[in-house]
């Protein structure tokens, strides 16, 4: 008996729960009502702002891949030219093409990713012109608008090979000494070293460039590195 009893109270909660809620429903139909096509629409908002980000990040990378074939044509009269199925005649005429396309995602779709590989095409654009200022500025600049992109690394690599030259690369050797010592995914040692090397060649530290290229072919066999250090070894 006492069993049932406790069944009838559950039961009787329950109605009166039920009742309450319904109850409460009625009173605030139109709030509730409200809530619900709100998140609808906010539903709604969000997978169009998807879609819409979708495509601007297809259609940068269509105009980027565009830009970067352009940057990977041959040059006519260089090695491998002869096999090649389009050729330009020059570096010169390849920048020509490939800057437009690459300032149109930079400006166009500035949020994407394509737009941060463009930024790193047109520091190599203006290094290739020899335009060592312009080429550091926009490189400073990514890296400091973009300091967790996986791009960083390559874009201080470009930063520091621009600084090879005179009283630069001078300066540059103790920063350099230092990154050695801290080998990492960003900037891994075996292309501290390659960078080191140069430094101490471009200011006559003959002897310790040749032991950056020693440690290079010991430490690193299957660095990208090696081919080139084996040869300047060679060469000394």
């Amino acid at each position: 008996m006492a069993r049932l009893t406790r069944k009838s109270m559950k039961h009787d909660q329950f109605v009166e729960d039920v009742g309450s809620a319904y109850s409460f429903a009625q009173s605030h139909r139109r709030n509730i009502v409200v809530a619900i096509v709100a998140g609808v629409v906010l539903l709604a908002a969000g997978w169009g702002y998807y879609v819409w980000r979708q495509h601007q990040e297809d259609a940068a990378q269509d105009q980027l891949a565009a830009a970067i074939e352009i940057m990977d044509t041959a040059v006519a009269g260089t090695p491998g030219a002869q096999n090649a199925t389009k050729t330009l005649p020059s570096e010169a005429a390849k920048f020509t093409q490939a800057e437009p396309l690459l300032k149109a995602v930079v400006s166009k779709y500035g949020s994407s990713d394509a737009a941060d590989v463009a930024e790193l095409y047109l520091a190599r654009i203006s290094a290739g012109r020899g335009d060592t200022a312009g080429a550091t500025s926009l490189l400073q600049g990514f890296l400091r608008d973009h300091p967790g992109s996986i791009l960083a690394g390559p874009a201080q690599l470009s930063l520091y090979q621009l600084q090879l030259h005179g009283e630069a690369a001078k300066a540059l050797i103790p920063e350099l000494e230092q990154k050695v010592s801290q080998d990492t995914a960003v900037l891994p040692r075996d292309a501290m070293l390659s960078l080191l090397g140069q430094a101490y060649e471009v200011t006559g530290q003959e002897t310790r460039a040749r032991d950056s290229w020693r440690r290079i072919v010991n430490e690193f066999p299957d660095s990208p590195y090696v081919v080139d250090a084996q040869r300047k070894l060679a060469a000394g």
